[in-house]
């Protein structure tokens, strides 16, 4: 017995602490101890104002007998058969002794004194019914009358309030206990969804129509499952073509390191080498510069510093940088950019105009045209760089802003793919959208809209 008692007070106890058993306790409190207080209430003070109207109608009910009685038309057996009636009980004692003796109701010394002038006294009988009698004398005899205990207003009073009490406390408790039921059964639902995500099944969906917080909290699982679902996905895919993405240009540097220890290589061979080992260095410093900082801005780890300045002019120095790039192709630019000044991250906004003019450069063929507009217009500013290149392929085009994803890897061996990766985080992180309209053999425009919110000039963040 001893064993068995922790183990039920461990159940209980669990038990409390769970949302039904907590509703239950919430329940009792909302609606039986109002209820037990309405009860109390309704059947003291209504209880006692039946008792004094049948007292009353008793009370009258033994003048008439007396009246009728002292007359001389009727006897008192007369009588009382004449106006007792199915819902009253009457009976007689020899004497006030007798009646005394008998200890069936409740009375005082004042009480007896009246019932000796001949009045009419009431009062409560003994047993539990508790209701109320009238006693007086008829003939030399006392008379006691109270209500039939089947057929009287009291007794039908407490009951109809007693049974109506135990209905509502029933229909309640149903209703309740369906209401919990149905509640921690979506709860359930959502719980053991959370456990399958925790276990690593990002596949799972829960179903509910509901529109209230549950079914709000149940779409959002399943918007947050989604969205774990879509990251494992991207994540297995980022490392694979990490992997693949460092292990080139390090086999590179090592094979041709491996070359420059050979004793018959010429100089310029060793020149050349060098020159390889550099180049695939510094592509691999810059990769993982531009992965760190893919990796702060989804921790958000970076933030905006924001000072006003001329965005036209920032565009035109980023060109200037390039210069040595579209003048080895000999392009012709063809630049529209009006002024405007703008509060936004300087810093991070150049790499924005430089990661998309490097990109218009690279994929513009020899002797064509680059062209950089701007446009300020319905309170936003429209920024394009557009190209006369090969174009991009529809297939692509969704993909294109995805990290390490290159439409043509041939034609990009010494990209890094997280270029564009950095101008939509950029620009995201400005409030702003970046797309891209392209087609093959029709170049590409990059579009880069920065809301009016940061037009006029703000304070720094």
């Amino acid at each position: 017995m001893g064993a068995w008692l922790p183990v039920g007070g461990t159940h209980m106890k669990r038990f409390f602490h769970t949302i039904y058993g907590r509703f239950l306790i919430i329940f009792i409190g909302l609606l039986f101890i109002p209820m037990m207080i309405s009860f109390t209430l309704l059947f003291t003070i209504q209880l006692d104002r039946i008792r004094e109207d049948v007292e009353l109608q008793l009370n009258d009910q033994g003048e008439i007998l007396q009246t009728l009685v002292t007359s001389g038309s009727f006897t008192a057996e007369e009588a009382v058969d004449l106006v007792i009636g199915d819902i009253l009980v009457s009976r007689s004692y020899d004497s006030i002794a007798d009646w005394r003796n008998a200890g069936e109701a409740d009375y005082t010394d004042k009480q007896i004194g009246q019932l000796e002038a001949g009045q009419v006294i009431t009062g409560t009988l003994t047993d539990f019914r508790e209701l109320p009698y009238a006693a007086f004398e008829l003939s030399g005899e006392i008379y006691m009358i109270s209500p039939n205990l089947n057929n009287n207003q009291i007794t039908q009073f407490r009951d109809t309030t007693i049974y109506s009490f135990l209905a509502v406390a029933l229909i309640g408790s149903l209703l309740i206990l369906f209401a919990i039921s149905f509640l921690t059964r979506r709860l359930k639902q959502i719980s053991k969804a959370s456990r399958q995500v925790y276990e690593g099944n990002y596949a799972v969906k829960i179903q509910d129509n509901g529109n209230d917080e549950i079914g709000d909290l149940a779409r959002q699982f399943n918007q947050m499952a989604e969205e774990l679902e879509t990251n494992e996905y991207l994540n297995k895919e980022l490392s694979a073509v990490m992997a693949h993405e460092f292990k080139t240009p390090v086999s590179s540097m090592i094979g041709f390191a491996a070359l420059l220890q050979k004793e018959v290589v010429p100089d310029e061979k060793r020149i050349e080498y060098a020159a390889v080992i550099e180049r695939e260095a510094k592509r691999l410093a810059q990769l993982s510069s531009t992965l760190l900082k893919l990796s702060k801005f989804d921790h958000k780890l970076i933030h905006l510093t924001k000072e006003s300045y001329l965005l036209d002019e920032q565009i035109r120095e980023c060109i200037l940088m390039l210069q040595p790039h579209w003048e080895t192709k000999e392009l012709e630019l063809e630049i529209n950019l009006p002024e405007c000044t703008w509060t936004g991250d300087r810093e991070l906004m150049s790499q924005v105009w430089i990661n998309l003019l490097k990109n218009a450069v690279q994929h513009s063929p020899q002797y064509e045209k680059l062209s950089v507009k701007m446009d300020i217009s319905d309170g936003e500013i429209r920024v394009e760089v557009s190209d006369t290149g090969e174009g991009i392929d529809p297939q692509h085009l969704e993909r294109i802003f995805e990290r390490f994803y290159q439409a043509d890897r041939t034609r990009n061996a010494s990209g890094t793919g997280l270029g564009l990766s950095l101008v939509k985080k950029i620009v995201e992180l400005h409030g702003g959208q970046v797309t891209v309209q392209s087609s093959p053999g029709n170049g590409s425009t990059f579009i880069i809209i920065l809301p009016d919110t940061l037009i006029k000039p703000e304070s720094n963040e």
